[in-house]
């Protein structure tokens, strides 16, 4: 229900000298229309009355306090009081620093402060997604070179099959030609040492082979592990992210209320100007639903006396 803690003076419509005194507005009008009905006491709280009519009697407060007794601190305290204050001080030379440090607010203050440290966090995991993107940028640098290589061996194993084919081919021919007597000594010497050639680059050729195999699974690891990582690191960004909005949300609309608050008192707390300023101001009196608006139209009093 609506209430006006602004003071209450009496209706210019009405004359004080043909009614009594009424009890809970404490103006003369008539017994069927008093506003004090529907207004709330600012001394006890109820309805039905105004504060300069409240007859309830205050109940002194009785003190329970005992006398306090001094004891000096201990070192633990000395120390926890002087971290404490330490803390403090850096809090507020970082609140100091920041653009809204001239608001007015203890609140917003409070809880920018207690803040500071999911900002932190969130500098932080900034500065480790960069180095994870540098690193990755040098990663794949290496896989490129990598693959280059790749590239080569495949070319060098290509080259050495063609050279082994024609090789294969020569002691075919070598083998199906019947030569003399004195120069089989001479082809088998040769034979031997084409082979063992052949041996050592088909060794050679597996040993690429194997290099390059584990080379292409060990760089895939890698991959779906920096790719597990870099995923993992966004999403922490992302939910980081989501308490900061909701953490600004709520200040915003504690803000909000903080002002509300702020404005009813300042409307309550106006200064007192002209007698007739509660009255003229209410424009609940003036508004055609209002049913003591027209009940004094069709009073008697008001057709007799008149408007003044």
């Amino acid at each position: 229900m609506e209430f006006n803690l602004r003071p209450q003076w009496r209706q210019w419509t009405n004359i004080t000298c043909q009614n009594p005194t009424c009890g809970r507005c404490g103006l003369n009008h008539d017994i069927d229309m008093c506003y004090a009905v529907r207004r709330q006491c600012f001394k006890c709280k109820n309805y039905g009355h105004y504060g300069r009519m409240c007859k309830t009697l205050t109940k002194e407060q009785q003190s329970t306090a005992t006398a306090q007794e001094s004891h000096g601190k201990s070192l633990k305290k000395k120390v926890r009081d002087s971290l404490r204050m330490s803390i403090f001080l850096e809090r507020k030379r970082n609140m100091r620093e920041l653009p809204f440090s001239s608001l007015r607010s203890t609140y917003f203050r409070e809880t920018v402060l207690n803040n500071n440290v999911l900002t932190n966090q969130l500098r932080s995991t900034k500065e480790k997604l960069e180095q994870s993107k540098s690193s990755n940028k040098d990663l794949n640098l290496k896989l490129q070179s990598a693959i280059e290589r790749e590239k080569n061996f495949k070319q060098e194993l290509s080259i050495s099959e063609k050279q082994n084919a024609e090789l294969n081919e020569q002691l075919r021919a070598i083998s199906q030609q019947k030569i003399q007597t004195s120069c089989m000594d001479k082809l088998k010497t040769e034979i031997a040492l084409l082979r063992k050639q052949l041996i050592a680059k088909d060794e050679h050729c597996l040993y690429l082979k194997t290099y390059c195999h584990e080379m292409e699974v060990g760089y895939e690891q890698k991959l779906k592990e920096e790719k597990e990582l870099t995923e993992l690191q966004r999403r922490m960004r992302a939910d980081s992210e989501q308490k900061m909005l909701k953490q600004f949300q709520d200040l915003q609309t504690s803000v909000q209320s903080d002002l509300a608050i702020l404005r009813q008192q300042r409307n309550q707390s106006v200064p007192q100007g002209h007698p007739n300023d509660s009255f003229m101001s209410d424009q609940s009196y003036f508004s055609p639903t209002n049913p003591f608006r027209n009940h004094s139209r069709n009073s008697r009093s008001y057709r007799g006396r008149g408007r003044f």
